[in-house]
């Protein structure tokens, strides 16, 4: 008697057929597709993290907006010659100044030179401007005849005194209508003096409420023209040369108002004579001389003379 669940025990072909499923060749092409599967994965993983999958769109690139050109600053228009550029102008200076152009705005002084008057070479001038009260700077003055053209643009009293190089006041020859002075005057002034002075060191003090000039002049005159000649001026004033021939001369005056003092001057540096004359009035002077003179005229208002 045989048991009744006993394994069957008959031949081999008889047995029932293995899953195919259970086949070592099909589990090794499973484990073979899973670690494919598994590989593509990873791939796909790493694609994903870095460049794009193939078959999609590169992501379109953020624009940036261009850096800004630079523009150019419009060219700044020069002033035209008809709209100058405003400056500031500087305060005038109380003192004087050398006349180099630099210093405060003077009156216009005339020129000293004179139509057929020959000046040899002399000591070269010496100029200065300033603004109220000052002093020139000093000059060296040779022996001889000087020349001094004053101006002043002022309203109040203009004052000018000749000093030595200590300070001191130099009294002047023929006094005259100004006293010691080389001018006094109210408001505006333009005229020149003729001085007869040693050798020496000098300068001009002034008083004024305005700008004034002052030219220092040394002049070698060498030749001027004869007699009769014709000199005017508004105030005070030193003449152009005239040539005397003999000894005396003759000088008809025309006088605006008042008197008029005059000196005869020697060019080579003599006071040769002084008078005072009133309109209508004709001085004569003897004893001269044959030379070149002028004449120092001081007066308040216009003159008109004639020398012969």
């Amino acid at each position: 008697m045989t048991a009744p669940n006993a394994p069957d025990s008959g031949p081999p072909e008889a047995r029932a057929p293995t899953p195919v499923w259970k086949e070592p060749p099909f589990l090794a092409g499973v484990v073979v597709l899973v670690g494919l599967a598994v590989a593509v994965g990873l791939l796909y993983v790493l694609e994903r993290d870095g460049e794009s999958p193939v078959g999609e769109l590169e992501p379109t690139p953020r624009l940036t907006a261009p850096a800004s050109p630079q523009t150019a600053s419009p060219p700044v228009a020069s002033p035209t010659p008809s709209e100058p550029s405003p400056t500031a102008s500087p305060a005038p200076s109380p003192t004087a100044t050398p006349g180099d152009g630099s210093g405060p705005q003077a009156p216009r002084l005339p020129d000293e030179k004179e139509a057929e008057v020959v000046v040899g070479q002399g000591p070269d001038p010496v100029e200065a401007t300033g603004r109220g009260a000052g002093r020139t700077p000093v000059i060296q003055h040779d022996a001889g005849l000087a020349i001094v053209h004053l101006g002043h643009a002022g309203e109040d009293t203009f004052r000018a005194e000749l000093i030595d190089r200590r300070g001191v006041r130099v009294e002047l020859d023929g006094a005259g209508v100004n006293g010691s002075a080389l001018a006094i005057t109210e408001g505006r002034y333009d005229g020149s003096r003729a001085l007869v002075l040693d050798e020496g060191r000098y300068r001009v003090a002034l008083t004024a409420d305005g700008t004034w000039g002052m030219r220092w002049l040394q002049p070698r005159y060498e030749g001027a023209p004869g007699l009769p000649t014709t000199v005017s001026a508004p105030s005070d004033a030193a003449t152009r040369p005239f040539t005397v021939a003999g000894s005396r001369v003759e000088i008809a005056w025309r006088v605006d108002g008042g008197q008029v003092t005059a000196r005869v001057i020697n060019v080579a540096g003599l006071v040769a004579a002084e008078v005072t004359a009133s309109d209508g009035e004709t001085t004569v002077v003897d004893g001269l001389g044959a030379g070149l003179y002028l004449l120092d005229v001081r007066a308040d208002d216009r003159w008109h003379a004639e020398v012969r």
